[in-house]
């Protein structure tokens, strides 16, 4: 039996007080506790345990229907709690098509007591859509044919009341549209340009049917051409214009003009994440800059920088409730005095405490445009940072193609003492020609002051041994990443019993010098050593 056959083993009419502890959350959180697995980093309901709950304690049968229906990859598993005598599968025979998904059907017209449980069990129904790891097999994969389709259409009640999240791919696309009501709080779109035409129809429909979306995210199931994007232009435009987001999540797809005056235009917006030239987006801001404080979080992939655009983008975006702020481009240069400029906005424009992540990130495929050796990025350059203490992430990947880092062990002492909760730092040099000013000392205040990094990219030279006195506070750290690009140094064991004791989690060690050099030979004995510890 299938674990959603399994889950309406209970009959809808059984009448269950639940006694006033088991109404209490803090009492189900603890209870739930037991059947939480951590899967991919993240925690998880174990299905087959919240089943086995609800069936030997009768009692906590409606909070553990809650967990198990909260979240179905389609309407299929509600579909199977319906009579057996409607329901009809259709299993593949052939050897070559037992990794194909079943089919499901009525074999017969549909009766009002058919949807009994359907209705039961679909109140409980939060997000649709989107495929568990565990539920991916062809034995808990189903698609519905079009008898199917059109019996929920001929229904004249809101299918699931309280959906809030729809999450919505390719196998979703003609089925979607019956879901949609104005619960629907969340929207997530995972495209492909082969439905162009079904996804086009449907982004027309939504403003419709969910008025009241809040988060719209877009994501590609394979890359989208020019033209293509061309072809859904004017349907992404009518679906922006009817809605007023909170969240808007789409940095593949390149927005028109009108397209990013529609969302900067929205009153509830305070997260966006989009593709743009940095420069139109800058003028559209001078022309209407916001009127209120409301955005969190910005963040901007762009084809050319145009650094100078940048200070006037956060300063009329009102970032004074600001905690992200991020860029990432493909093409254009960044001088020292474009990046001072910006740390200056940053710094007079931003709030201290809610400030927490300055991301400035070139692209690993990008070319820089000049043949000019980088300019250093100093302790004066990043100081006016220094006051944001519950700093985040500081990522100026692949910058560093410009721009080296270039500060002293004292002036790593000072920046990691300002900044206690960093999580994400990047602080290396990727120029080979360029010997960084720092030692491994640098590395020593930083796994002191900054007990939160997860990862770090540094540059230094030298090794050494430092007394227990300053070892004590710098071990037991858990980094997991380090990369520290083309640091030299000249003695292999102690750097490698310096991280043994300053990061014994350490997961991955990665450098770049090249591959034959006898700096690579140093790193990968460092590597050994530490694998070896």
């Amino acid at each position: 039996m299938d674990l959603t056959q399994q889950l309406s083993v209970a009959p809808p009419t059984a009448c269950n007080v639940i006694p006033h502890c088991l109404q209490i959350e803090e009492i189900l959180s603890l209870i739930l506790e037991n059947v939480v697995e951590c899967r991919n980093n993240k925690e998880v309901f174990d299905r087959a345990s919240v089943l086995s709950v609800a069936k030997t304690c009768r009692r906590f049968r409606e909070p553990a229907l809650r967990s198990l229906w909260k979240s179905l990859y389609s309407v299929v598993p509600l579909l199977l709690t319906m009579p057996e005598d409607l329901l009809e599968r259709e299993i593949p025979s052939e050897w070559h098509n037992i990794f194909q998904p079943r089919t499901i059907t009525f074999r017969r017209p549909v009766i009002s007591s058919d949807w009994e449980r359907f209705d039961y069990y679909a109140p409980f129904v939060r997000r649709l859509g989107g495929m568990d790891s565990l539920e991916r097999s062809p034995s808990a994969f189903f698609v519905m044919n079009d008898v199917i389709r059109h019996a929920l259409e001929q229904r004249h009640t809101v299918l699931l009341p309280n959906l809030r999240t729809s999450v919505v791919s390719s196998n979703d696309l003609e089925y979607t549209s019956l879901f949609l009501t104005p619960s629907v709080h969340t929207l997530c779109f995972i495209m492909h340009p082969k439905h162009l035409q079904q996804l086009s129809h449907l982004a027309i429909k939504v403003p419709l049917e969910a008025a009241n979306i809040k988060i719209l995210r877009l994501s590609q199931s394979t890359s989208w051409k020019t033209q293509q994007q061309a072809l859904f232009a004017h349907a992404l435009a009518e679906l922006l214009r009817g809605l007023d987001l909170e969240v808007f999540h789409c940095e593949w797809f390149s927005l028109s003009d009108e397209m990013m005056t529609t969302i900067l235009g929205m009153p509830s917006l305070r997260e966006l994440t989009a593709c743009k030239e940095a420069l139109a987006v800058s003028q559209i801001l001078e022309a209407k800059p916001f009127s209120k404080p409301t955005i969190r979080k910005f963040s901007l992939r762009t084809h050319r920088l145009s650094p100078t655009s940048l200070p006037t983008i956060l300063t009329n975006i009102r970032p004074s409730k600001l905690t992200e702020f991020r860029i990432r481009f493909s093409s254009g240069t960044c001088t020292q005095d474009n990046l001072c400029s910006l740390i200056l906005a940053i710094a007079s424009y931003c709030s201290t405490t809610s400030f927490v992540n300055f991301a400035l990130e070139q692209e690993a495929d990008a070319t820089n445009e000049d043949d000019a050796l980088p300019c250093p990025i100093t302790f004066d350059t990043l100081k006016p940072l220094f006051q944001f203490s519950n700093l985040r992430e500081l990522s100026l990947r692949e910058l560093s193609l410009m721009h080296s880092f270039d500060l002293s062990d004292a002036e790593i002492k000072e920046m990691a003492q300002s900044w206690p909760r960093i999580e994400w730092l990047c602080c290396e040099s990727s120029w080979e020609d360029l010997e960084p000013r720092t030692t491994l000392a640098g590395l020593l205040w930083l796994a002191t002051y900054c007990r939160k990094l997860e990862s770090l990219s540094y540059s230094f030279t030298g090794s050494g041994v430092f007394p227990e006195e300053l070892m004590a506070p710098a071990a037991g750290h858990n980094l997991a990443f380090l990369s520290v690009g083309w640091s030299r140094i000249d003695n292999p064991s102690e750097v490698s019993d310096f991280l043994n004791t300053a990061f014994p989690k350490l997961v991955l060690l990665l450098w770049g010098a090249e591959p034959d050099s006898v700096d690579s030979e140093h790193w990968q004995e460092v590597q050994a050593q530490i694998q070896r510890s």
